[in-house]
């Protein structure tokens, strides 16, 4: 082991904020290869950085589609190879945190995905056909996942746009009522003045 390498890794790990640390976790679950329920279930109960709440919703969102996305990547036919890879392409559980809804970049990597996953699921043609073949439980995953992806992209373009909106136009008007009352009462102040030092010229 390279141990320059590995102090290097721990010290980043140690760097990185909690959002990064869930997110980590979340990959690390989803990059797993097994088609075996528990083993998976061991991999999110033994993540440190998640909390309750999100290995429970792991277990019971994410673990199935794992399952299936393993399954196919692993089966001889290559459409289905294809399915199981697409699914397993992003990981949309990772891109709740502040930081990732925020993250344009991401976003589209989701939309990329879900437009090749919808010429499965939502397409006619060659590739629904193969979709069609995939068993019950296999074509409810990959539905449920693109319902999922769907979600994640309409929070992520809301944030998004709530970030890049303009001030609204009421703004400028309240800053240009404010220039102009100060120019009103620049100059009453002025003519008050004027009017002053004109009565004691007339009085002296």
């Amino acid at each position: 082991t390279d141990v320059p390498a590995a102090i290097t890794n721990l010290k980043k790990l140690k760097d990185q904020t909690p959002e990064k640390k869930k997110e980590e976790s979340f990959k690390e679950v989803l990059n797993s290869d097994s088609t075996v329920k528990n083993v998976i279930e061991t991999l999110i109960n033994n993540a440190p950085d998640l909390e309750p709440e999100e290995k429970t919703e792991a277990k019971t969102e994410l673990v199935p589609i794992i399952l299936v996305a393993n399954t196919l990547k692993n089966d001889a036919d290559q459409e289905k190879q294809k399915i199981g890879n697409l699914m397993k392409k992003y990981n949309e559980f990772a891109y709740k945190s502040n930081e990732n809804l925020k993250d344009m970049n991401k976003t589209e990597e989701l939309q990329a995905q879900l437009k090749d996953l919808e010429k499965y699921v939502k397409d006619s043609g060659e590739k629904h056909t193969e979709f069609t073949k995939l068993k019950p439980a296999e074509q409810e995953a990959v539905i449920k996942l693109v319902s999922r992806i769907e979600a994640r992209i309409s929070m992520m373009i809301r944030v998004q746009t709530v970030e890049t909106t303009p001030l609204p136009d009421i703004s400028y008007l309240v800053i240009f009522g404010i220039i102009t009352l100060i120019m009103v009462l620049g100059g009453a102040i002025f003519y008050f003045v004027q009017g002053v030092y004109g009565k004691e010229s007339e009085i002296k």
